[in-house]
């Protein structure tokens, strides 16, 4: 179950693939929405070859549900993986986040913004101990497109939140330490803002001899002609 602002989403026990969404103010609706986490079976057939257990998308269950106004993400087991699913909750559409054979958990969403843990390139049935960590991913929305949060390395980063403007996890180190880590996610200019702003370059000098024009005549307005006095006989 997973709640924002003034909807509740939740999924029950006969149709573990449906999500149920119900406003509870206002003009009470409810909403169905059913999850798709199937791929092509080239990358299933992967998926059996890493983990010797094949995708099970008859007994699929959604596990996790994060929601906000606009989407939820639905992390989906299917018994050898799991998997995140997005779902525009105005549209429709739906897509997967992060690589869909290799395992994910733990998803966030805020603020345009979704952030997951992700175990890139586990191979389960033959690990490299470089691999077995933990790594944090996020997905801006808008943009569509899907980010390294941090550098690679062997320690474990997990439980990512989405704040305004930041994105928080957890670091367990080497000596199982756990430190607060914050990533300050950066303000692009719109391109629309990019343009003005090359507008606005390219029209300076005009507006710049203009406003020098436009001085030059007030100052002369000001100029007082030297008085003529003419001598009395």
């Amino acid at each position: 179950i997973a709640a924002d602002d003034n909807r509740v989403a939740y999924v029950e026990t006969e149709t573990p693939m449906s999500i149920h969404v119900q406003t509870t103010s206002g003009i009470q609706q409810h909403l169905i929405v059913e999850v798709s986490a199937v791929i092509d079976e080239e990358r299933d057939e992967q998926v059996f070859q890493m983990t010797d257990t094949l995708v099970d998308y008859q007994n699929a269950t959604i596990t996790e549900i994060v929601l906000d106004h606009e989407h939820l993400v639905a992390l989906v087991n299917l018994s050898s993986v799991n998997r995140l699913v997005m779902v525009n909750l105005s549209s429709g559409e739906q897509q997967i986040l992060g690589d869909p054979v290799f395992p994910v958990a733990a998803p966030s969403i805020g603020h345009g913004y979704v952030a997951w843990q992700h175990q890139q390139f586990l191979v389960s049935n033959n690990p490299v101990d470089f691999d077995l960590d933990w790594e944090v991913r996020y997905h801006d929305i808008e943009l569509n497109q899907s980010y390294q949060l941090h550098p690679e390395d062997d320690i474990d980063q997990i439980q990512p939140q989405v704040m305004e403007d930041h994105i928080a996890w957890l670091q367990i180190d080497e000596d199982n330490e756990t430190q607060i880590r914050i990533f300050t996610i950066e303000v692009v200019f719109e391109p629309y803002s990019s343009s003005t702003l090359q507008v606005f370059i390219l029209l300076l000098p005009l507006l710049l001899l203009t406003w020098v024009s436009q001085r030059l005549k007030e100052n002369e307005g000001r100029i007082m002609k030297r008085p003529h006095f003419s001598e009395e006989e």
